[in-house]
């Protein structure tokens, strides 16, 4: 009976070539793009789910309000974590981060610059699984200047020799002693702890820097079994009281309640090592972040896809059923039951099914190096994905087999004989409602796609108060570079394609802005102040950038009383109490800024025009700019666009007698911008593939149904020929019914759409408005994909010979 089954099934889709072609690859298509997206969303809920102790391991993070500016940042103080295990019962053990930033390592001539070097505590291992090779964990970071390599970095630098107890020399000044070797499963790299070399914390100049208003480390601490962290949580106010008072006093010269008065606010709040990847709002969090918000949306593109695909299958399923009406007729009169027909039905939906799937797992070996590389991943397919499209499979044939098996061969013989079921008007609106959402969901990913794009095209296209365009950045690697930068200058200027140079301890668009430095202008109150963004930089750094003076003037050598002088910006004037001219002659304090650590008095000679500093998520915030001869590690080159490539040598050639020992590097300040919205153009370039993958498979669909209405309807335009209608009307007329289906599923999806992207737009300060061409060209699109896709099938019914049509059957 079974192989009677199949043979029936076969038989039936080598007379319907075409259904079952789209039925397979649109089901197939869905499937895989389904299962793509699963096994991403899938290695990104994976993060740090790995470590033995982890739901008992907490990152402490800062919450605050200082000066009217909200903070939230991951960094701590490195006397944290001794003071919490000290302080608190609950907490049985405490490891420090920090990362290096890029940092030159050598071992004899094999250098390169590593930019995934952190330094930990000792204790690191009881919270991070670490897997060592070689060496002790016990004392293999409780000395300064020691390392752990990874395996892969251990080749790098010393082949296949054992390098436990050999040296690496980094940054041509200090020497570390390897002291053991690391290797991560595959797994495990996906956890936001994943360097490649280990540093012990006591490398670090501050490992044990007693200020609390230090936030420079990360701080995670492993709680007692059965302890409860909102517990824990609930005592922080007190410890904040204990700890800050006398650093709150002694900055603000008011204590921490009279500040608390004033609106300051400052709370520590315990994150779950597990949710850092997704869940963390911070900005300067360890490793590369994910956001939750886009798995969701990815995980609703997943669905929808899958579910247009099923739909398609379905609805042809549905829709073609019909059309064996008289077959099953024929059948209960020849003494078939209804379950016999409810298997045949269901066996036949389930092998279309399975061969679509076939085609995913196909489709799905291609797709994903593709992925990979679009998505920034390394994903691979796994039984479990394929296990899912094997369930994914038999419950769409179960589920398109059903309600045709069940309906069809529950009417009487008479009733089915006659065709009636195919003309019915519970199977018309069960198609057309199914069409009506299909293409709800392809034209909410068609609003959703143009608008993730015009807010990419608004944020590159935004002014941003400053011209990246042609300058070059070059790290400054030594304090010795920082010295004699003035002499560089001077020898590269001689160059005709460069411009101008500056050196600078911060630059606009590169989102790297973690400090907050307190500042008070002579007219504001004693306990009160102002949080900026504080950078050092020499003179030509306004010029270089093309940063705009709305009023004042920039740094000068000719003004020797400019080595205690500020240039800000309109932000922070504002916040100061003066508008831009108002500002200028006024003095500000920097308290403890100056020599001997007393309070630094400057005059603002200069106000900038606001400049996007961060990334356009943040609001513009106050930027003060001061003369200095230290902390400046970037030198920004202003280079000719017609002579980049004889420039970029000339200045390789010149790095090495200035910075000598330090490999010429650089990055073009432009690309550094683009790279603050990296992760919104990855979604952009996902949702526009997976748009148009659910677009093709809508139209799959809808080619289709396109095909079978015509079918039904090939009489019908036969009769209208005969009486005198033309091609243009009857194609018209057929046109109409999906017409009226688009504009009912514009309907649906405009304020679905409207509603999904706000929320997504919310995440900016500085967003595009939603605009109504949005909406109109997706319903002019979706339009044009309904008509393009029926119009092969209007035309060849409107163009066939009547007297064929009226003989149809």
């Amino acid at each position: 009976m079974l192989r009677n089954y199949f043979r029936i099934a076969l038989r039936h889709m080598a007379r319907q070539k075409g259904y079952a072609f789209i039925n397979i690859v649109g089901l197939g298509v869905g499937i895989a793009a389904f299962v793509v997206l699963v096994i991403f969303i899938t290695n990104e809920l994976g993060y740090d789910q790995h470590h033995p102790n982890g739901d008992r391991i907490y990152q402490v993070q800062l919450d605050a309000d200082v000066m009217g500016q909200q903070i939230y940042t991951a960094s701590s103080p490195a006397v944290m974590a001794g003071a919490f295990i000290d302080e608190f019962p609950e907490v049985v053990d405490a490891t420090r981060l920090s990362g290096t930033g890029r940092l030159l390592v050598a071992q004899g001539e094999t250098r390169y610059y590593e930019s995934n070097f952190m330094l930990a505590d000792s204790s690191v291992f009881d919270f991070f699984n670490v897997p060592l090779l070689s060496g002790d964990a016990t004392t293999a970071l409780n000395r300064p200047n020691t390392v752990l390599l990874s395996q892969a970095t251990a080749q790098k630098y010393f082949g296949d020799a054992d390098p436990v107890g050999r040296t690496l020399r980094v940054d041509n000044n200090t020497d570390y002693t390897v002291t053991g070797v690391f290797a991560f499963a595959e797994s495990d790299r996906n956890a936001h702890f994943a360097p490649d070399l280990i540093g012990s914390f006591l490398s670090n100049d501050r490992w044990d820097d007693p200020e609390w208003l230090n936030n420079s480390f990360y701080t995670y601490l492993m709680l007692r079994e059965g302890s409860d962290p909102a517990a824990l949580e609930a005592k922080m106010p007190a410890a904040v009281e204990k700890f800050l008072s006398p650093s709150v006093e002694a900055i603000f010269g008011q204590t921490l309640a009279e500040s608390r008065a004033n609106g300051f606010r400052y709370d520590w709040v315990l994150q779950p090592m597990p949710d850092l990847y997704l869940h963390s709002e911070t900005m300067d969090q360890l490793g590369r972040q994910g956001d939750i918000r886009y798995v969701y949306i990815l995980g609703a593109i997943a669905f929808f896809v899958l579910l247009i695909a099923c739909i398609n299958f379905m609805n042809l399923a549905t829709a073609r059923a019909t059309t064996r009406a008289r077959e099953v007729g024929l059948r209960k009169v020849l003494g078939s039951e209804r379950p016999q027909l409810v298997r045949q039905f269901l066996l036949e939906s389930v092998f279309t099914a399975a061969t679509g799937m076939v085609l995913a797992i196909a489709l799905l070996l291609l797709a994903l190096p593709a992925f990979n590389s679009l998505a920034d991943v390394s994903l691979q397919l796994t039984p479990g994905a394929i296990g899912l499209m094997v369930a994914v499979a038999l419950v769409t044939g179960v589920l398109a087999g059903l309600y045709p098996a069940v309906v069809l061969s529950s009417f009487q013989p008479v009733v089915v004989l006659k065709g009636n079921f195919s003309r019915s008007a519970r199977g018309r609106w069960l198609r057309s409602g199914l069409v009506v959402f299909q293409f709800a969901i392809s034209i909410t990913l068609i609003i959703s796609t143009l608008v993730v794009f015009q807010q990419l095209r608004y944020m590159q296209a935004q002014d941003l108060g400053f011209a990246a365009d042609h300058v070059v950045v070059l790290p400054i690697e030594t304090m010795d570079a920082v010295r004699d930068f003035p002499t560089f200058r001077n020898e590269i200027l001689q160059h005709t394609g460069v411009l101008d140079a500056a050196a600078a301890g911060i630059l606009p668009g590169n989102g790297r802005i973690h400090n907050n430095t307190a500042f008070r202008s002579e007219s504001m109150r004693q306990d009160d102040f102002m949080l900026a963004a504080f950078g050092e930089v020499t003179n030509d750094y306004v010029e270089t950038l093309n940063l705009e003076m709305v009023a004042g003037r920039d740094f000068d050598d000719a003004f020797p009383s400019d080595a205690e002088a500020f240039v800000i910006n309109e932000a922070a004037a504002a916040e100061l109490g003066y508008t831009p001219d108002e500002a200028i002659g006024k003095r500000v304090m920097r308290p403890q800024g100056g020599p001997d650590n007393t309070d630094r008095w400057a005059t603002v000679i200069g106000v900038m025009k606001d400049a996007h500093y961060e990334s356009l998520h943040q609001t513009i915030r106050p930027v003060i700019l001061g003369r200095a001869d230290n902390f400046m590690g970037y030198l920004p080159v202003r280079i000719s666009a017609e002579r980049a490539t004889e420039t970029l040598a000339f200045l390789e050639a010149e790095w090495t007698a200035f910075q000598p020992g330090f490999p010429f590097r650089y990055y073009f300040m432009d690309d550094d911008v683009q790279s603050l919205y990296e992760q919104e153009a990855r979604l952009g370039s996902i949702y526009s593939t997976f748009t148009i993958l659910a677009i093709i498979i809508a139209c799959l669909g809808l080619f289709g149904l396109a095909s079978y209405v015509t079918t039904s309807r090939t009489r019908e335009i036969g009769v209208r020929k005969v009486l005198g209608a033309s091609v243009f009307s009857i194609v018209r007329l057929l046109n109409k019914e999906f017409t009226l289906l688009v504009v009912a599923a514009c309907a649906l999806a405009f304020p679905i759409g409207y509603l999904l992207m706000s929320q997504w737009l919310a995440n900016f300060a500085y967003a595009t408005p939603m605009s109504p061409v949005v909406f109109a060209l997706a319903a002019f699109a979706a339009l044009l994909i309904a008509w393009g896709t029926v119009a092969y099938q209007s035309l060849r019914a409107a163009t066939s010979d009547p007297v064929r049509s009226l003989r149809h059957d």
